[in-house]
């Protein structure tokens, strides 16, 4: 038989009042063992222990409802909120610093700042207002800056937007110098600059930013460089909606041919699961690409490294390997500043003999 203990044993021997142990029970976060007739609560050992969980995770910062979330959650979603918890008290001890540094214990240093949620930021961004559009992906900050050893990465930033205050239409914004991404409520702070009107952005760690699958993207320190689309915030609609289609018609010879899809890739980097399927490409040299898929027949353009619809103004790129395609499959549906893909492989054949 368990060992029972009375709510006010409980309550001595954690040092609280049994008003609190009382609290959690009717907020449905513990739970007793019985209750007796007099209406006396009963707690066992494991009830004691997950009671002083909820001490310590209120000692740490977390909300009631954030407890409550704790304990619904999986190993895997625990530990992100227990990290996000990490970053806001990072977050809070340097505010708690530069109170002590400047002796600013009347808090008047908010004077200028902006609540953005529960996050706190600097007003009238002027110099980051309007909508940046992806220029590469580089190593370093010097070959990014000498546009030289561009990286062949997918990111979801395709495009960044901000507000003359810092706010995007995503879980972003920006303060004077870091943009701090809210990926799946999980903040995170990267540094920028910008020079010559390009932002120079250094994600220092890819896999912090929870929604970036880790196959999907370089794993490695590495800085993004955006260039100036349009000072007009509202022009961030116009690259959600569809990509800007190319002016000129470069074509390279050596893609003609047909090629049989045999399989697909989550990331440009892994290996290619085999697939059956009848989709067949065919491209032509007038810059023309025809596509049959399951008795469907598509007509597209293409240039060197890309396919394009003129229909409904999307464009997909490719890479080519040997006698193999990479083709990107660009779903309508957004996530971010990214759009879900992954990528389809194609094999190139003697259409003849086939």
């Amino acid at each position: 038989m368990k060992n029972l203990y009375q709510i006010g044993e409980v309550a001595r021997e954690l040092k609280i009042t049994t008003r609190a142990i009382r609290f959690y029970i009717d907020k449905g976060l513990l739970t007793c063992a019985e209750k007796s007739k007099s209406s006396y609560r009963f707690f066992d050992e494991s009830q004691i222990i997950h009671l002083k969980k909820i001490l310590f995770l209120k000692d740490l910062g977390f909300s009631l409802h954030e407890i409550g979330k704790y304990f619904a959650s999986d190993e895997f979603q625990r530990k992100q909120l227990i990290l996000t918890k990490q970053r806001d008290l990072k977050i809070n001890l340097a505010f708690f610093q530069k109170i002590i540094d400047k002796n600013l214990y009347d808090l008047s240093f908010l004077a200028d700042k902006l609540y953005y949620g529960n996050k706190v930021r600097v007003k009238r961004l002027t110099d980051i207002v309007g909508v940046w559009k992806l220029f590469g992906i580089y190593k370093n900050i010097k070959n990014a800056k000498n546009d030289i050893d561009k990286l062949d990465f997918f990111t979801p930033y395709k495009f960044l937007a901000f507000n003359s205050d810092g706010s995007s239409p995503w879980f972003y914004y920006a303060t004077e110098k870091k943009i701090i991404f809210n990926t799946f409520f999980l903040p995170v702070a990267e540094i920028y600059q910008i020079v010559d009107g390009k932002i120079y952005l250094s994600i220092s760690n890819p896999n912090d930013h929870a929604f970036v699958k880790k196959e999907n993207c370089l794993n490695k320190p590495h800085i993004l460089v955006f260039e100036k689309f349009s000072d007009n915030f509202d022009d961030y609609q116009k690259l959600i909606y569809h990509d800007i289609l190319p002016t000129k018609v470069e074509c390279d010879k050596k893609i003609l041919g047909a090629y049989k899809m045999i399989g697909t890739k989550q990331s440009l980097t892994d290996d290619t699961i085999s697939v059956l399927s009848n989709d067949l490409l065919i491209f032509y040299n007038c810059g023309v690409v025809e596509r049959y898929k399951e008795n469907a027949y598509q007509k597209l353009n293409w240039t060197k490294d890309m396919i394009f619809d003129k229909t409904n103004t999307l464009t997909f790129n490719f890479w080519r390997f040997k006698d193999e395609l990479i083709v990107e499959n660009k779903t309508n549906s957004y996530i971010f500043t990214g759009e879900i893909k992954n990528y389809y492989v194609y094999k190139k054949i003697d259409f003849k003999s086939n």
